[in-house]
Parts: structure tokens; C-alpha cells; sequence
């Protein structure tokens, strides 16, 4: 039995370096060290491999998505739930989903987002038994029919036999139905992740529908507003306003002689009289 050492950092680089080529039983016999401490060792570099790994299909946005959630509790609660494959999916459906709605996400968003993939994920592991399903079905239907084809004359079946075929029988009927169960299953998963996109306003014809009604709505000219470019049009369209205005109210409110010689302020207010006396 392999002596329980302390593992240093020497010892972790020869173990990682050694599993590329070698099984746990032989690592732990050259490096004097127990399985548990060589298995944790891999495990942790396996995870941290995962973390640092980038998925391809996504784009740069996306990427700074995926690496942030990996920091998260939640994150290493999703490690102990879903496969390595299912990880993966999860993050990158995660990173595509945050990156669609941009900022506007609350917490109760999130929550909303994480469900709606783990519904998806749960789709794809009916999906997968259904499969699996029909192919044992077949498997059955097939032995049955090999069986029977020894037997031209059933009569000539004896007791074990009929028994065998009834048996072949039960389980068919047995994996049927649980490829039924499985559709209804399905169809439940379905409709919550539908009612989930629903409540995140995420289906085409909402988008749309959102997009049309808010062209020339309040909201609209606020979305506008927040984006650098447009605060920065807006600001020197205002800008030059203004000073179109106050030089055209210093313009009408100075005396305007008539053709009769009299004088007057085309504005009459509290300020142009004003001005008015200081200039006398």
C-alpha cells in the first residue's frame, strides 16, 4: 500500500505529466503516493482545463460570458449536476443567451436563463432515451421473430418455449410504454421551455412584435439615447440649438425701428426691458 505523502507542486506536475501515459494504480506505485491523492490531482487539472478551455462557436463577447460564470457558485454547482458534455452545452447556450439580451438582464432573468438550458438539456436526455428505446424495442421485436422462425409449426413449441416468447413479449410492450411515457415527458419538458422563452420575451414573433412597437415610442428614443454615438449627436444638435436660439433672442429683443420712425421690442418681457435699462 502506497504511503500517504504530502503532494507538492513538483509532485502534481509529474502526476498530471505521468496520466497522459500511464494508469493511477502505476502513478501511485512510482510516486509513493495514495490513489485518492494522485485521483484528486487529475480531477483538479481535468477542472481546470474545462474552465480555461474556449469554445469556437463563440465570439468575443461571448467568451467574457463563458469565463465569467465560471466564477460564479452557481457554476460549481452546475459541475456536480450535469455531465462534462452537458457543461458544455450549458455554457455556450448560456454566453449565446446573455450575450441576445446584452445588459438588460436582472438576477430573476438569470435564474429564468439557467432553467430554460437545463430544460433543454433534460430535452436532449429524453430525446437520447427515446432512442435508446427504439433501438431495444427493435432488438426485441427482432429476437422474437428469430425465435419464432425456428418454429414453422407452433404447435410443436414446448412449454418453455411459449414461455420464452411471452417473455420476449412483456418486454417489448414493457419498453413501448416507456417510450410513451418518454413522449409525454417530452412534451411537458417542451411546453415549460416555451412558457420560460415566453416570459423572457424571447420567441421571433415577440422580438418583432417589440422591435414594430417601439420605433417611435419614448422608450425607443431613451435606447437611442444610451448608445455613445447618438448621446453624442444629440448633444451637439442641442448644443448648436441653443445657440441658435439665444443669438435670435438677443436679435428681436433689441429695438426694431419701424417705417414711421417709431421704435419697439419685438419681445416684451422681464428681460429685454431689463436689458433695455442697462443699456440707457
Amino acid at each position: 500500500m502506497a504511503r500517504k505523502t504530502t503532494v507538492t507542486a513538483h509532485d502534481r506536475d509529474k502526476i498530471i505529466e505521468l496520466s497522459k501515459t500511464m494508469g493511477i494504480p502505476e502513478i501511485c506505485t512510482l510516486m509513493n503516493k495514495s490513489e485518492a491523492q494522485v485521483r484528486r490531482v487529475i480531477n483538479q487539472n481535468d477542472v481546470m482545463l474545462r474552465a480555461n478551455r474556449k469554445i469556437a462557436s463563440l465570439n468575443e463577447q461571448e467568451q467574457q460570458i463563458a469565463q465569467d460564470i465560471k466564477k460564479t457558485k452557481a457554476w460549481q454547482q452546475l459541475t456536480e449536476e450535469l455531465s462534462p458534455n452537458e457543461l458544455l452545452y450549458y455554457e455556450e447556450k448560456y454566453a449565446q443567451y446573455m450575450a441576445q439580451f446584452k445588459d438588460d438582464v436582472l438576477v430573476t432573468e438569470q435564474t429564468q436563463i439557467s432553467l430554460l438550458i437545463k430544460f433543454e438539456i433534460m430535452m436532449h436526455r429524453n430525446a437520447k432515451a427515446k432512442y435508446s428505446a427504439a433501438q431495444e424495442i427493435a432488438r426485441l421485436v427482432s429476437m422474437q421473430n428469430d425465435f419464432l422462425a425456428t418454429f414453422p409449426d407452433r404447435s410443436a413449441m414446448s412449454e418453455d418455449d411459449r414461455e420464452h416468447v411471452l417473455s420476449l413479449e412483456a418486454q417489448i410492450q414493457s419498453a413501448k410504454q416507456a417510450e410513451q411515457a418518454r413522449s409525454g415527458e417530452f412534451i411537458k419538458l417542451e411546453e415549460k421551455h416555451q412558457a420560460l422563452l415566453k416570459d423572457l420575451k424571447a420567441t421571433r414573433e415577440q422580438r418583432v412584435t417589440r422591435i414594430e412597437s417601439s420605433k417611435q415610442s419614448f422608450l425607443a428614443i431613451i435606447r437611442q439615447l444610451q448608445e455613445e454615438e447618438n448621446k453624442e449627436l444629440m448633444g451637439r444638435h442641442m448644443e448648436i440649438m441653443r445657440q441658435v436660439s439665444e443669438k435670435e433672442m438677443d436679435r428681436l429683443g433689441a429695438p426694431h425701428v419701424y417705417e414711421d420712425g417709431s421704435a419697439d421690442l419685438p419681445i416684451l418681457n422681464a428681460d429685454t426691458i431689463e436689458n433695455q435699462k442697462e443699456e440707457a
